[in-house]
């Protein structure tokens, strides 16, 4: 056999992991390819004896060590020790962590940017997070501040700096820099049926 094209599976290993919501399950295979000079190998346990259990994302993967969930680098720097109850995939450059039962942020350093205070948190977006505490939303910084007071009942994503958010039966335009509510006029259902039937 051409040693060229010569690859040896050594280890497959398949890990669930759930994000939230969200259930995915990641296949490694840990492998020796041998291409002339060349030598690639891909390790599934970290120097802690974590296990790694997803692909690389923004240049981070998630590990698992005794229900214990934490991240790794490419170089193999773990970042985050396996300290969290729940982790997601880095995004946008912070990744949603879980502790204690509650969520909050940390970044590709393995710091906290976000207190781990709320009940479920978002992705950020052009700098800014959907945040939920007692069935309320609102919206958090990169920095954790909160720019938006959390007491929203439903949330629209911010564009050109301000978000739709409904506070019981009225809904209001949110400044993203101020949180400052500005009431907003918006259809009644009647209005949105009788528009379709004259279009």
């Amino acid at each position: 056999m051409n040693i060229a094209k010569k690859i040896i599976a050594s280890l497959v290993l398949v890990a669930g992991f759930s994000f939230g919501m969200q259930a995915q399950t990641a296949q490694f295979v840990d492998y020796e390819q041998v291409t002339g000079t060349a030598k690639t190998t891909q390790k599934a346990i970290t120097v802690s004896g974590a296990t790694i259990i997803s692909n690389y994302q923004e240049g981070v993967a998630l590990t698992q060590k005794d229900n214990q969930y934490g991240l790794v680098n490419k170089q193999g720097l773990e970042i985050s020790r396996t300290m969290y109850q729940n982790i997601r995939m880095f995004e946008n450059g912070y990744a949603a962590a879980q502790k204690n039962g509650k969520w909050g942020f940390i970044n590709k350093q393995g710091t906290k940017t976000v207190d781990f205070r709320y009940d479920w948190v978002g992705a950020f977006r052009d700098g800014v997070a959907p945040v939920q505490k007692s069935g309320k939303w609102g919206y958090v910084n990169e920095q954790g501040d909160e720019i938006t007071a959390i007491a929203y009942d439903k949330l629209k994503p911010f564009e050109n700096g301000q978000a739709l958010a409904q506070k019981g039966d009225k809904w209001f335009y949110v400044a993203e820099l101020t949180g400052q509510e500005t009431p907003a006029k918006l259809p009644t259902t009647d209005d949105q049926l009788l528009r379709a039937t004259i279009d």
